[in-house]
C-alpha cells in the first residue's frame, strides 16, 4: 500500500487550513492592536517571532519528530494548533468594527496592557 499521495495531501491540507485559520493571526493582530506610532516596531517583533518559530519547526520536524513518532508525526502540531485555537477563542477580543483605541481598552480590561 503506497501512502505517499495521502501524506502529500495531508501536508497540503494542513498548510491550507493553517494559513486560512491561525496562521494569519500574527500578521493581522499587530495592525489592530497597536497605534500607528508603535505598529512598525510591533510588526517587526511579530514577524521575527513568526519566522523563528517556522525555522524551529523546519529544523526539528525532520530530525526529531519523524524518527520518534513515525506514524503520528503531525500529532504535536495538531495538539499545538488546538491549544492555540482555544487560546485565541477564549482570550483575544473581537475587533471587527472596533477602533484601535477601543481594542486597547478591551486588552487593558483583560489585563494584557498597562
Amino acid at each position: 500500500l503506497d501512502i505517499g499521495p495521502f501524506l502529500i495531501a495531508s501536508t497540503l491540507l494542513f498548510v491550507v487550513f493553517f494559513a486560512l485559520g491561525n496562521g494569519s493571526i500574527p500578521w493581522l493582530i499587530t495592525g489592530e492592536m497597536f497605534t500607528q506610532g508603535s505598529r512598525s516596531a510591533a510588526s517587526s517583533i511579530v514577524v521575527f517571532i513568526n519566522w523563528a518559530a517556522n525555522l524551529t519547526v523546519g529544523l526539528v520536524f525532520p530530525l526529531v519528530l519523524i524518527p520518534l513518532l513515525t506514524t503520528y508525526t503531525f500529532l504535536p502540531f495538531a495538539i499545538l494548533l488546538l491549544i492555540f485555537s482555544v487560546f485565541v477563542f477564549l482570550f483575544m477580543p473581537e475587533t471587527k468594527g472596533v477602533t484601535v483605541g477601543e481594542t486597547s481598552q478591551l486588552l487593558q480590561e483583560r489585563g494584557w496592557m498597562n
